[in-house]
């Protein structure tokens, strides 16, 4: 393992694992690799030699990737598990803020509203954020690609963090 793409994948995917999720859809690994789609050339050779250096495989669930212990055991000696929610909130904050083209403010008032672990009306949280209404086009991209990173679920105009935010349970 020498590319910077495996050691980007493997970091990535290292970090989520630390973040309690075991297994990972290739979207959620890609964005949170740094890579746009995972079609692209690099990425896909990472995965590739990641596999065939037994560091990952397939998960139980179709479509999803975990790592091995191989993989664990290469992880970066730096990685450490985060000790409370805090730390985790603290992690996802800062990666959201560097791989979200949005206003930082939007986005820790978001943090701030959804970070309680609890159900909000679409319509209340747009409002709180200034937003006109819930097809602000910075409103839809903003939760769309919380969506996409798997940190936030939502349906039937209720919004909320999934249990990525929440390894060691929600408050």
């Amino acid at each position: 393992m020498s590319s910077a793409a495996t050691i980007k994948i493997l970091r990535a995917m290292g970090e989520l694992n630390m973040l309690g999720n075991k297994e990972h859809s290739m979207q959620t690994i890609c964005l949170f690799s740094g890579y746009g789609h995972p079609k692209s050339t690099p990425f896909a050779k990472g995965l590739r030699k990641l596999r065939l250096d037994g560091m990952i495989n397939a998960g139980s669930t179709k479509g999803t990737l975990r790592l091995t212990e191989h993989g664990i055991r290469a992880l970066p000696s730096d990685m450490e598990p985060p000790r409370d929610t805090e730390q985790v909130h603290i992690r996802l904050r800062k990666f959201l803020s560097e791989k979200m083209a949005t206003n930082t403010d939007k986005l820790d008032q978001l943090w701030t509203i959804l970070g309680n672990g609890k159900v909000h009306a679409v319509a209340d949280l747009a409002k709180a954020l200034g937003y006109g209404h819930v097809k602000s086009t910075s409103f839809v991209v903003l939760i769309r690609r919380l969506k996409e990173l798997g940190v936030a679920d939502s349906s039937k105009g209720k919004i909320q963090l999934t249990d990525m935010a929440f390894p060691m349970g929600r408050p």
